[in-house]
């Protein structure tokens, strides 16, 4: 059963947070963490932050867990339009659950227990793995495929009818992330007057830059058709809308692309557009990380800081996992300071 909601003062509530992001990995702390040098150094480094780094797959889900948990414990101080929207937020892991259990059950080629790339959250519906994956036939697996908000029986249905025709799971997965973006927008446009510009800022350039990231691929690598295409842009994006995209998309060539990106992000990329890709989406993340940075240190408008939190709190996260994916493979500390996020 949900837990109710405090409802506290935005003066408490900007103060825990700030409190919170005092001590987060960033900064000095993060440096620490990019010069441990062994796996045995690092996992003494993150005990302090309740990561016990048993295994790489165990390792994955305490880290999203502990996102989870702080996005969940703040909740629960909000009023419940901001609570909605925090939980719209926390809902990613829903999708990437139901992503996960499409892959297992539409691909069986893949061989393990699916179990253990299932990420619990509280308030959302949990996914009996073993019994979707032996239900005899589609309807039932779909029958039993539990629901969360921003989605619906007959919307899902269709996705999973689609992907059993042509097997195409980059389709079913971006029309499961169209569904998980629309919700996350609808509550940012419901949140109290005070933080919702800037709750809706945040999102959509999150949308914009996972497009690009799409547009940009697709133009290096990918050469998806252009009927393909249409159906794997997010909606909602401040500067982009998916016609503009899918024109973009013709482009020959990454530099052309991004000369005829909105001005925004056509100045920001066009410096590192003649490098390899992960260099121009580190600097589109640099941007939005940036945005909330500001919005966080705001202090004439606390309710901003609970629009931008979740947004620092889940680069912090990526960063922690960079770190992690880095000294494991052994890459040196210069290169993996230009893989943080707002470092």
């Amino acid at each position: 059963m949900p837990v109710s909601n405090t409802n506290a003062s935005h003066d408490f509530i900007f103060a825990k947070l700030h409190g919170l992001w005092a001590n987060a990995v960033k900064g000095d702390v993060l440096d620490k963490l990019l010069r441990s040098g062994t796996p045995e150094a690092l996992q003494r480094n993150l005990h302090a932050f309740g990561l016990d780094m048993p295994s790489r797959e165990e390792f994955n889900k305490e880290l999203m867990a502990r996102e989870i948990g702080f996005l969940d414990r703040t909740a629960r101080l909000l009023d419940e339009a901001a609570a909605e929207f925090y939980r719209s937020l926390i809902a990613k892991t829903y999708y990437s659950n139901l992503k996960t259990m499409l892959h297992y059950r539409f691909f069986p080629e893949r061989e393990g227990d699916v179990s253990w790339l299932l990420i619990d959250a509280p308030d959302l519906p949990s996914f009996n793995a073993d019994q979707l994956l032996e239900a005899v036939g589609t309807k039932a697996f779909i029958a039993q495929l539990p629901l969360s908000s921003g989605i619906t029986a007959e919307a899902l249905s269709n996705i999973i009818f689609a992907l059993e025709k042509d097997k195409d799971i980059m389709v079913a997965e971006c029309a499961l992330d169209r569904m998980c973006y629309a919700n996350i927008l609808a509550h940012a446009a419901a949140t109290p007057l005070d933080m919702r510009a800037t709750c809706k800022e945040l999102v959509e350039c999150e949308i914009d830059i996972t497009n690009i990231s799409m547009l940009l691929r697709n133009v290096k690598t990918y050469k998806l058709d252009g009927k393909r295409l249409e159906r794997l842009w997010l909606q909602g994006g401040a500067l982009l809308s998916p016609e503009l995209l899918s024109q973009l998309a013709t482009s020959e060539s990454v530099p052309k692309a991004v000369s005829l990106l909105p001005r925004l992000y056509g100045n920001m990329l066009d410096p590192l557009k003649e490098t390899a890709l992960f260099h121009s989406e580190n600097r589109l993340w640099n941007h939005l990380y940036g945005l909330a940075a500001k919005a966080f240190r705001d202090f004439d408008n606390e309710a901003l800081s609970i629009a931008a939190f979740p947004f620092l709190v889940h680069f912090e996260t990526l960063n922690i996992g960079r770190v992690y994916e880095a000294v494991h493979f052994g890459i040196p500390t210069r290169d993996m300071q230009d893989m943080m996020i707002g470092a």
